[in-house]
């Protein structure tokens, strides 16, 4: 216990000659003295109180901490408050009165007796502080917002024995202010008096601040011990991601031997230095404290407290200075039930002022508030205002908002000078965001950049952070940004600098950092999002050119409106997603569970290289590894490929491609020299390359252990052509894939396809499939490819008779030279390598007039189309040819191909309604099933292209509405659905070894189409069979999934019908196959309209 001597004791001995003079002096006599003669003169202004006891002993105890010398042996103790109307510590008299002689001694101090308000006498009170009567009958019921895990909070208050209602009410304040922004009640900390609700003695009047019957405040005395223990906690919480307020309401005072020495008053007087606390936050690790304190003398904590040590940004401001105690209002306190200073500052931090008897309740949201006489402002009768506002008064330019519907941390000081003119005058502030600009609020930074600087260090982004036109961002080397309740966006005539060494990070469900005016960023920057949620990159200006270099993108969406991008030197993407760019560079990239999904936001320039980059699985979300859309360039080279069963369904690939690729001598649309390699399991559903109605080469790949190898669909026109005279299958290898090898639609099998290598080492699954519908075919030329010595190209090639596969090369041998390739096509094909366009159109024409019945004739039917861009550049007079030309009418296969690209030339013409009917009517009633898949996927994808090129979006609609898809995403999934129903369907019927015209010949039954098609309700599907079997329909959505089975049990041999009723079946696209002795044996088509 520490002894406090008088530096200045004022002694009057005085001499009264009255009854007691010589004998004892009695407490009425101690009390007359006081107020007849020492007090007398300013009785008015002090609070006097005196123990209730007659006092013995060598010295008076003050606190278990504080005591002064006694001069008497036995006397009488007075107290005199000298101001009243001020937050302890501040001057007080003690008078001590010989109770022999009535002698007395006076001496000032800063500090009051313990429990002098509750335990002494009142001798004579002329200012009492006193609060509203609590009413807890009506529970808390604010809305809160969105819990999050990064806000952290410790608030505290000592008060005084018998607690002081003006404390608990700050902290019900403020408490309620966090949960309302966000501050999980977890994660705040609330220490007040000894922990107890027995409010007789140093406890609360409730453990429940906010009033929803639950215990905010631990049960534990606030002591140093317990705060100590709650900050080491804190160290092993809290990490840089994460913002720490610390707010105490309570006693303090000064050491005036040192100055600067402050110190706060937590249970039973104990002292907390502002050494002590600096200490107990020295190890804790965040982005941002903020540490308002509200005590006397409190302004010595600053020079403690500002200095980060974990390169956290702290701000700190006091309600006063080192030597200056706290003046309270008593009109406001007595009325409010608080005091200004914490009260103002609570306010403008919730955006509501408390309701007078019920601290938890928001009142009048700020601003607003009736009662101008409240908030006296020197020489102003001003109303309540909004902190966010602009408002300046003619006596200072402090306090003024800044109009970004965010109220910071200066607004909140300065809404809080406006009213305390204690703290206006003498408040210590040490504001320090890491901006010039006042952005942090109590969730982070927030707000509008508007000064061009450079920052450094780490940062919270509690809301959404605007870089303004026409200004400068520079982020310094190894700062760090964490988005956990906003974005980042950075206008049109901004410029963001990006140093090396920076993290991005986001914890939100979904974050975003749009990028609209400039940037430059070095290397070694981090792009993250964790688990489960997205950051979303967007960099739209068209003449930006981003470039990142041995960059980290994790659980992010890129996108890029930019000229080009550029990204490589071994960067890495995690659970990420590359989703637009008009110009993508990628080079030396890893990609593991990610996915480069782009749409060409432009349908005329876009061009993707994407060269000497690994891919390990898709994103969840994505089909595909690589997907392409209406891409004019592509070049995929030197890849490495690797899909895992586990993560994959139906309909996936590795590199899918549609509706790109152009031909030209510019042209460039190649994929090559690729690996592809799976978990080798029979039931892999995963595509190695699948193209539908692109251009493109496929060179020297080694495609293994996928569903199918390469799947060529639409209206494709590809190579696949390898190393020529190759020795040991260093070539093009596609092999051991589990269901086709190549497979490729009717108009889409390669116009060369030779120096490969083809088979499957174990399965007798064939290994080229092209998927004719009719049986008007010529042969087509894959000679001088490699098909292993183990199989025979006889049984593997369907359908068989329609491959000239000879010579087969054998490798090394050097002995295989191109035959039977049409010198006429390769002339057309030397043309327009040549640029000369005009006459490869003329050659391809000729070509198909003299030999119609040739593939090569398909082939150059899907040329002249992509020419007469080159050439006339007149899709109708194009349309009129393909409709009329007699060697094209005059070929059953031709004149199909014929109508679908005179189709695709009314698309060209903007002849949208034409062409939506066209597809339509395939789907009614479509010669096959790949007729009717092709026709959806061109469909959806001719209501994307009519609301780019026109304004049919939404004045349009033919009457099958369920394909006009909302999104590009919607499309791509629904293609790879269907895509994988007619593989599906290709492999349930079952086709190996045998002859496909053997096969209709040898299968059990025939199923027909159904009678009427399309229906309403009822419908007949007729079946025949052969020998008595077991039969089995059932029908399938359009995308592929499973409806409805119908058994029909043991049948005997001869034709049989089922009347199928569609009875709670939407208008819409089936498939209905036919099962015989558990065999699939066919699948068709109906289409139910209501």
């Amino acid at each position: 216990m520490k002894k406090l001597h008088f530096v200045s004791i004022l002694c009057v001995l005085i001499i009264i000659m009255h009854p007691s003079a010589f004998g004892q002096y009695t407490k009425q006599n101690a009390i007359d003295l006081v107020v007849d003669t020492i007090a007398y003169v300013r009785l008015d202004s002090v609070n006097i109180y005196m123990e209730t006891q007659l006092q013995t002993g060598d010295y008076y105890v003050i606190s278990p901490y504080d005591s002064i010398d006694s001069p008497y042996v036995n006397y009488w103790l007075v107290f005199i408050d000298e101001k009243p109307l001020f937050l302890w510590d501040h001057l007080c008299t003690y008078i001590f009165i010989n109770s022999s002689n009535g002698n007395y001694t006076t001496g000032t101090y800063n500090a009051p007796p313990i429990g002098y308000n509750t335990s002494f006498d009142s001798v004579s009170v002329a200012y009492e502080i006193t609060a509203p009567v609590l009413n807890y009958s009506s529970a808390y019921s604010e809305t809160l917002a969105d819990e999050n895990e990064h806000y952290y909070a410790v608030i505290f208050s000592g008060y005084g024995q018998n607690i002081e209602p003006l404390f608990w009410n700050h902290l019900s304040h403020m408490y309620c202010a966090l949960i309302e922004k966000g501050f999980p009640e977890d994660n705040i900390y609330a220490l007040v008096g000894n922990g107890t609700d027995d409010s007789t003695s140093w406890g609360n009047e409730s453990l429940n601040l906010d009033n929803d019957f639950d215990d905010d405040i631990l049960n534990v005395p606030c002591t140093v011990a317990n705060l100590d223990s709650i900050f080491s906690e804190l160290v092993t919480k809290l990490t840089e991601d994460d913002l720490l307020f610390i707010f105490t309401s309570t006693h303090g005072s000064n050491d005036s031997a040192a100055v600067g020495d402050s110190y706060l008053k937590l249970y039973n007087y104990e002292k907390l230095w502002d050494d002590t606390l600096s200490a107990m936050l020295e190890e804790i690790t965040c982005s941002q404290m903020i540490i308002p304190i509200y005590a006397c003398h409190s302004g010595g904590f600053v020079d403690d407290l500002e200095i980060p040590t974990k390169n956290e940004k702290r701000t700190v401001f006091t309600a006063t200075s080192w030597a200056q105690p706290y003046a309270r209002d008593q009109r406001f306190s007595d009325v409010y039930g608080m005091d200004k200073f914490p009260y103002f500052l609570i306010t403008a931090f919730r955006g509501y002022h408390p309701e007078y008897d019920e601290p938890w309740d928001q009142g009048y949201p700020i601003g607003e508030h009736p009662k101008d006489t409240i908030f006296p402002f020197p020489s102003y009768d001003n109303l309540d205002f909004h902190p966010d506002t602009l408002v300046i008064f003619p006596d200072t330019s402090y306090y003024y908002g800044n109009e970004d519907g965010v109220i910071q941390i200066g607004e909140v000081i300065n809404y809080t000078k406006a009213f305390d003119l204690c703290f206006r005058n003498f408040g210590v502030i040490d504001y320090d965001c890491g901006f010039k600009e006042d952005l942090l609020s109590l969730t982070g930074i927030s707000g509008n950049i508007d000064t061009t600087q450079t920052v450094t260090g780490n940062f919270i982004v509690g809301g959404n952070l605007t870089l303004n036109d026409s200004i400068s961002l520079t982020v310094d080397e190894g700062s760090k940004f964490f988005l956990v309740n906003g974005d980042l966006d950075f206008e049109a005539e901004s410029e963001l600098i990006l140093e090396d060494s920076l993290l991005f990070k986001n914890f939100q469900t979904s974050g975003s950092m749009n990028v609209y005016g400039g940037f430059a960023a070095g290397k070694v920057i981090s792009f993250e999002s964790i688990e489960s949620t997205t950051l979303t990159l967007r960099f739209e200006n068209e003449d930006l050119e981003p470039d990142f270099s041995d960059c980290d993108f994790k659980n992010v969406a890129f996108y890029a409106y930019t000229d080009t991008v550029t990204i490589d030197s071994s960067s890495t993407f995690t659970k990420s997603r590359i989703k637009s760019a008009e110009h993508l560079t990628i080079d030396d990239v890893s990609f593991d569970e990610s996915t480069i999904a782009l749409v060409a936001p432009s349908l005329s320039t876009a061009f993707a290289e994407i060269k000497n980059c690994s891919f390990s699985l898709a994103h969840s979300s994505e089909n595909s590894l690589i997907s392409l859309y209406r891409y004019v360039k592509f070049d995929i080279a030197d890849n490495t490929f690797e899909n895992y069963e586990e993560s994959y369904g139906e309909g996936k690939h590795s590199v899918a491609i549609e509706y790109s690729g152009t031909t030209g001598a510019s042209a460039l649309n190649v994929i090559d020299g690729n690996t592809f390699t799976s978990e080798e399991n029979e039931y892999s559903h995963t595509n190695g390359i699948m193209l539908y109605s692109s251009i493109a080469d496929i060179n020297d790949n080694d495609i293994q252990d996928q569903r199918v190898g390469v799947m060529l669909a639409g209206t494709s026109q590809t190579e696949l052509v390898g190393t020529r005279n190759f020795c040991n299958e260093s070539t093009q290898v596609i092999k051991n894939n589990n269901q086709y090898q190549v497979y490729a639609s009717e108009n889409s099998f390669p116009t060369y396809f030779t120096w490969n290598v083809v088979y499957h080492d174990t399965l007798t699954k064939y290994f080229v499939l092209h998927d004719l519908t009719s049986q008007n075919y010529d042969t087509v030329d894959v000679s001088n490819n490699y098909w292993s010595y183990k199989h025979d190209p006889d049984s593997n090639l369907l359908p068989i008779g329609h491959f000239k596969y000879e010579p087969i090369y054998d490798p090394c041998s050097k002995s295989g030279l191109i035959a039977g390739a049409s010198d006429l096509y390769q002339t057309g094909v030397d043309y327009i390598e040549n640029g000369n366009y005009s006459s490869a159109k003329n050659t391809f024409k000729t070509l198909i007039s003299s030999f119609p019945k040739t593939e090569h004739a398909n082939f150059s039917m899907k040329d002249i189309f992509q020419l007469e861009p080159l050439t006339e550049n007149n899709f109708a007079s194009l349309k009129t040819w393909y409709l009329n030309e007699d060697s094209i009418i005059g070929n059953e296969r031709l004149k199909k191909l014929g109508e679908n690209l005179a189709n695709k030339c009314d698309e060209q013409l903007d002849n949208y309604e034409t062409a939506i009917d066209w597809y339509e009517d395939i789907i009614e009633d479509p010669p096959s099933l790949q007729d009717s898949i092709f026709a959806i996927i061109d469909l959806e994808n001719c209501y994307f292209q009519m609301g780019i090129d026109t304004n049919l979006k939404v004045s349009y609609c033919g009457k099958m509405p369920q394909f006009k898809l909302n999104s590009v995403r919607a499309h791509l999934d629904h293609r790879d659905e269907l895509l994988a129903l007619l593989l599906k369907s290709k492999l349930q019927k079952g086709i190996s070894d045998d002859n496909q015209n053997d096969f209709e010949r040898i299968k059990p039954g025939k199923l027909y189409q159904n009678v009427p098609n399309p229906f309403k309700r009822n419908s007949q599907i007729p079946y025949e069979l052969k020998n008595e079997s077991y039969v089995q329909l059932v029908i399938y959505t359009y995308t592929g999934r499973m409806i409805k089975t119908i058994n029909e049990g043991t049948k005997t041999k001869g034709t049989h019908v089922i009347d199928f009723d569609a009875s709670g079946l939407k208008s819409g696209i089936y498939f209905y196959s036919m099962n015989i002795n558990g065999k699939t044996i066919d699948s068709k088509k109906m289409v139910i309209l209501k």
